[in-house]
């Protein structure tokens, strides 16, 4: 049966710590997925126990130059699908954390929305592009020098935020304008509102949009699910667990996460609701320099420590790839 809960911060940490006692690897080691201008990365775990890397702001639980771990032949294979504007560092906490269950998990820079190039926002092409930017990453491992790695019949989707909305449209969600038209007439303020008049450019992109059939499952992270049609939803059938925050002011927890569990009619459905938590919770915890450059990032409840938030999700997302293993 489909599987709720609302959790309080203390209670996901005692029952995560029940499942699994705690990561298979010393280490993850951090490398570049290729030599193109803007290679994904890839997070890979290593039987070495790795030090801090320091890269944009970011601190990193991962090192570069170490051996990746023999145990496996190969392994699962993660891909993070970022936020609005970020980066395919923006979630290094869970992916260097994952690796070191034994994964491969790839991080990328979406083309036309990222930190640097935000060409596609404002008309809202990034969710087409998005799409895209997936499907031609997974084109691309089967010829990468990981490929003997990797395993390719194994690829699970986590997105945050707008990459929710890409790991639900690879899933084979469907854009539906009158969704849009009814969230944004009462949630006029939110970010993704201020963008309504754009839309209408935008609809041919989206009704080309085609699911991946090579992704698994999905972990979905606060993710902006409102627009989605529900009989498109009704219709995926991929195992999905849903993580979103109780407090998120950036989007409302009660149409992008509860509603979102209750339409997708799959026995293999899970929802996580963090509370205290806001939208950004589940991002690294932030150094000094990196507050300093994104303050409204890095705002938390006194409730929260997002270190230890990290390890409760990656147990509960471990635990998920688990029982949905192929």
């Amino acid at each position: 049966m489909k599987q709720k809960y609302y959790l309080f911060f203390i209670i996901i940490f005692i029952y995560s710590t029940y499942l699994h006692a705690g990561p298979i690897f010393k280490g993850t080691g951090i490398s570049q997925l290729d030599n193109s201008q803007d290679p994904p990365l890839i997070f890979y775990p290593s039987n070495t126990k790795n030090q801090i890397l320091f890269i944009d702001g970011y601190e990193i639980d991962a090192s570069k130059s170490i051996n990746i771990a023999d145990d496996n032949g190969n392994y699962p294979i993660v891909i993070i699908s970022h936020g609005t504007a970020s980066s395919k560092l923006s979630h290094h906490n869970i992916a260097s954390a994952l690796a070191k269950y034994g994964y491969i998990v790839i991080t990328l820079n979406h083309s036309k929305d990222n930190y640097k190039n935000q060409s596609s926002i404002e008309n809202n092409n990034r969710l087409f592009t998005r799409v895209n930017d997936i499907s031609d990453l997974i084109d691309s491992l089967s010829k990468s020098s990981w490929k003997d790695r990797i395993d390719l019949n194994n690829i699970n989707f986590l997105g945050f935020s707008a990459g929710g909305s890409t790991g639900l449209f690879l899933a084979g969600g469907q854009f539906d304008i009158d969704n849009f038209i009814k969230y944004c007439q009462v949630y006029t303020t939110q970010n993704i509102c201020l963008t309504i008049n754009n839309i209408a450019s935008a609809l041919p992109n989206f009704m080309s949009i085609k699911p991946d059939d090579r992704i698994k499952s999905i972990i979905l992270i606060s993710p902006v699910s409102f627009f989605f049609s529900d009989l498109s939803l009704k219709k995926i059938k991929l195992p999905s667990i849903i993580i979103g925050g109780e407090n998120d002011h950036e989007i409302s927890a009660q149409r992008n996460f509860i509603d979102l569990y209750n339409k997708l009619n799959n026995k293999k459905n899970k929802l996580i609701l963090i509370r205290n938590a806001g939208h950004f919770s589940f991002l690294p915890t932030c150094s000094e320099q990196f507050a300093r450059n994104n303050p409204d990032l890095c705002i938390d409840s006194p409730y929260i420590n997002r270190s230890v938030l990290t390890n409760q999700l990656v147990n509960q997302i471990h635990s998920f790839l688990l029982k949905n293993k192929l």
